[in-house]
């Protein structure tokens, strides 16, 4: 499709290309005239649509703007654990990442089922840590920690709060 349009003002030229490309004609004429422009499609006068302002109506008055709709916003998941340590906790790590410290709590989880429940990612500053605990004794911790560390062969420390 090519249109041969005789620039009279932007807002013409405009008006007048998006009639052409609604018609699908081949040639848009915008021309000055004693009562404004003249705009020809394929060399027929071109008819236009009325311009309303879309927050009037037809007979001026104003039209309510909608009520606003309120963004979709997901809940925050509930922290995976306390933010201060309170009790006996494990460490099993500090990660810069988030997703490379759930992957240790993941395989903590898998290979030590009976403390499943207790291990958690939390984060501290920009870092994320694996804990795991709280246990009810410092025994019970330290009974913790060797099995663990059997069962995932690396160390896991007394956690600081």
């Amino acid at each position: 499709m090519s249109a041969s349009i005789s620039v009279l003002n932007i807002r013409t030229c405009a008006a007048a290309l998006a009639l052409a490309t609604l018609a699908g004609c081949t040639t848009v004429t915008v021309q000055p005239g004693a009562e404004g422009t003249q705009t020809t499609v394929n060399g027929a006068p071109a008819t236009r649509a009325p311009v309303v302002e879309a927050s009037l109506r037809s007979d001026g008055t104003p039209v309510a703007a909608p009520a606003p709709v309120a963004p979709v916003v997901a809940p925050a998941p509930p922290p995976a654990a306390p933010a201060i340590l309170s009790g006996f906790h494990l460490q099993a790590g500090t990660f810069s990442n988030q997703t490379n410290a759930e992957g240790v709590a993941a395989n903590i989880r898998s290979k030590t089922p009976q403390f499943a429940s207790l291990v958690h990612v939390q984060p501290r500053g920009d870092l994320w840590r694996v804990v795991i605990g709280p246990f009810g004794t410092d025994a019970e911790r330290m009974q913790a920690a060797g099995t663990i560390r059997s069962a995932i062969g690396s160390e896991v420390v007394n956690a600081a709060p």
